[in-house]
């Protein structure tokens, strides 16, 4: 009896075991798995975001005139980003992927705006650090940072400046320069950051809308009938 009872427990204690290994197992995969596309996605994302500053670069480093044409592109891009979140209903990543290129492209112009009065002393800044070999695309560069700086700035917040220490890279002096800092801060805050929330609205009104549609019993008749439908085009007895 007592060995009859030790291995009905030893039986338990093994079956109980296989299952949460096996469900371990399944957990790490999954986070596994989740992980992986996270990262992948971080790098495809980074990776995208790159090219306009590769070839903003290109254009700088051949010669600063390069860059007007390629600026005009830069904000058709912000244009026509900003006109397919309004149309479409992107996915999520897509939506965040969509919104940080439109932003990459804005710090791009005004990096360009920045240079162009800068060389011609409509627009004073001081602070600059050799950032590369061509002297057009390290400041440029630098203005790239500057502005970066800004768009973290312009989030009071989450002080992403204040919590890494980053202060700003150029002190700014001057009508012009203050007027392209105004117009940057004001192109994010009533143009790219209203979009977003209106794009993130939308996208939890269509999310709320599809779990209603998926809950309610006249989408299940449907697939009930859909499968009635299905099972007499095929000669099965309907059930």
């Amino acid at each position: 009896m007592i060995k009859k009872r030790f291995t009905t427990i030893i039986k338990g204690v093994v079956k109980w075991g296989s299952w949460f290994a096996v469900g371990v197992f399944k957990g790490v995969v999954k986070w596994g798995s989740w992980f992986g596309r996270g990262v992948f996605y971080i790098f495809f994302v980074v990776w995208v975001m790159l090219f306009p500053l590769a070839f903003l670069q290109l254009t700088m480093s051949r010669h600063w005139a390069w860059g007007l044409p390629l600026t005009v592109v830069f904000v058709f891009g912000v244009y026509f980003g900003i006109r397919e979140l309004r149309r479409r209903q992107v996915e999520t990543q897509q939506g965040i992927q969509a919104i940080a290129i439109i932003l990459l492209l804005t710090i791009c112009v005004f990096s360009f705006l920045s240079f162009v009065l800068y060389r011609f002393g409509y627009a004073h800044y001081e602070g600059f650090r050799t950032q590369a070999l061509n002297e057009n695309w390290s400041i440029t560069f630098n203005f790239v940072g500057f502005y970066t700086w800004q768009l973290f700035d312009v989030i009071p917040a989450l002080r992403v400046n204040e919590a890494l220490g980053w202060n700003s890279p150029l002190l700014k002096s001057g009508f012009g320069s203050g007027v392209l800092a105004l117009g940057f801060r004001a192109t994010v805050i009533l143009v790219l950051l209203k979009e977003f929330r209106a794009w993130w609205a939308k996208r939890g009104q269509a999310a709320l809308i599809d779990s209603q549609k998926r809950r309610s019993p006249s989408s299940r008749r449907h697939d009930h009938f859909g499968v009635r439908r299905q099972r007499r085009r095929f000669g099965f007895k309907a059930v």
